[in-house]
């Protein structure tokens, strides 16, 4: 069983696709003046130039070490990352894109840049992001034990589990999902009903007595059944 860090790619969109031209001709400029402000525990603003005869633009961006990235579809020369992880080094990439029924241009080389989130300074009914979540299956594959570190003022843990189910029928796969909560006096969830699956994905949230926080989720990880 291989355990892997997960990031959920997130596509927001509008519409219209951004996607490349089937017979591009000419490649895109690279988008310059990438910048990085606007600089919190959550979040970052990212401008650019405007690339001459972009239809639209792609933005990937991923915390250091993890390999899959989160991504935005924007028509804009800007936009705001949100849900970051505090007191985290951060890789933001831009690619200029042309319009799906142009045979005109590729898309452009990547513009790139790195960054780090500030600090986490709490507001009131907010809790910390659980860390260290570690999750393993059994030899016979039929049950989960998922642990993380414990939060401060942690009444309770939402336990997010997600499984991609083996299917013998054709795409797509079929996918469930489930949450769990257990009391702070534990840090440990052990599931003992695991279906059949290709993929688990877990994140875990402390949550306060009445549940006014926000829910803020760990990092996701997911195990693969090979």
């Amino acid at each position: 069983m291989k355990l892997i860090n997960f990031l959920f790619v997130l596509s927001i969109f509008s519409l219209i696709g951004c996607k490349n031209g089937p017979f591009a001709s000419n490649v895109l400029e690279v988008p310059k003046n990438l910048t990085v402000s606007e600089i919190t525990s959550e979040s970052a603003k990212i401008t650019w130039s405007k690339v001459d005869n972009a239809y639209c633009y792609k933005v990937y961006y991923h915390p250091e070490g993890y390999e899959a990235w989160y991504k935005i579809d924007t028509f804009k020369t800007e936009c705001t990352l949100y849900n970051l992880f505090s007191d985290e080094n951060y890789t933001v990439s831009v690619q200029a894109n042309s319009d799906f029924n142009s045979n005109k241009y590729f898309p452009s080389d990547y513009a790139q840049k790195s960054f780090k989130t500030l600090v986490e300074v709490l507001k009131e009914k907010e809790l910390s992001r659980p860390k260290n979540l570690k999750a393993e299956i059994n030899n016979d594959k039929t049950t989960l034990t998922v642990s993380w570190d414990a939060v401060e003022d942690a009444v309770y843990y939402d336990v997010y589990v997600e499984y991609v189910l083996k299917n013998r029928e054709p795409p797509p796969d079929k996918e469930i999902s489930y949450i769990y909560t257990v009391p702070a006096t534990q840090t440990s969830f052990i599931d003992e009903s695991v279906p059949l699956f290709k993929k688990v994905s877990i994140k875990v949230a402390a949550r306060n007595k009445d549940f006014s926080d926000s829910c803020r989720w760990s990092k996701y990880i997911w195990l693969e059944n090979e």
